[in-house]
């Protein structure tokens, strides 16, 4: 058996200690809150262009679904979801997203509460909360929502 040399094993122990808040971050539950939280903020951002084409592009998955309260159809694909996108920019002209709690179902899988602040730049009689239950899922690195089911209401801390 060949001896390691102390080049070597400090160059394992290196690695090691680098690699470690790598795998952390990726499996870590307050690391996923991190990442989905700062996918949430720039979708706020974004929310006041009104573009559901991109936001449809750059937030969901090509094959996402989506379901609101009191909905009984299924919206599925991109199509059905650019028509949903642009009916709720007619009652949500602003929103700012919290993500309340988030999970990794799986290094490339994760699901979300999340409550969106709507209207909070308007009088408050215009302001409203919606609170939705993500799945997302990880494509070209970034996350995307697959699924979302949301109803009106917050989510008490």
């Amino acid at each position: 058996m060949k001896k390691l040399s102390i080049k070597r094993a400090a160059s394992a122990v290196a690695f090691a200690t680098l690699a470690m808040p790598a795998c952390a971050h990726a499996a870590g539950g307050a690391d996923i809150r991190e990442q989905i939280q700062q996918r949430a903020d720039a979708l706020g951002a974004d929310w006041v262009k009104h573009d559901a084409n991109a936001i449809a592009a750059n937030y969901f998955t090509r094959d996402a679904t989506a379901l609101g309260e009191g909905g009984a159809e299924l919206v599925s694909g991109t199509a059905a979801l650019k028509k949903t996108l642009q009916e709720l920019f007619k009652q949500a002209t602003t929103a700012r997203l919290q993500v309340r709690m988030a999970k990794p179902l799986g290094p490339d899988a994760a699901y979300a509460w999340v409550v969106w602040d709507c209207n909070f730049d308007q009088a408050p009689k215009a302001q409203f909360k919606v609170r939705s239950l993500y799945v997302f899922r990880r494509e070209g690195g970034q996350w995307k929502i697959a699924a979302d089911a949301y109803s009106m209401g917050d989510i008490s801390k």
